[in-house]
């Protein structure tokens, strides 16, 4: 599947839209989110008091896209 450029959202939807097609997992799932999310609060919260901020969230790690996919090649 080959995708045209109009935005970043665009890129993505066209990538998560061909998960659902191919049993593929999301790359950023909702369990990738909320870890995110996480860390970024504990940046803010240790910048701010000056300690260490335990990140109790884990997450899978995406599998790596296809190799050899053509620029702008998403399957």
């Amino acid at each position: 599947m080959k995708i045209g450029i109009i935005g970043c959202g665009t890129i993505s939807g066209a990538y998560f839209g061909g998960a659902r097609e191919t049993a593929r997992p999301h790359r950023a799932s909702g369990s990738l989110a909320y870890h995110v999310l996480e860390v970024m609060c504990a940046f803010d919260k240790s910048s701010e008091t000056g300690e260490h901020v335990v990140i109790k969230s884990t997450t899978e790690r995406p599998e790596p896209l296809p190799h050899g996919l053509a620029e702008w090649e998403i399957d």
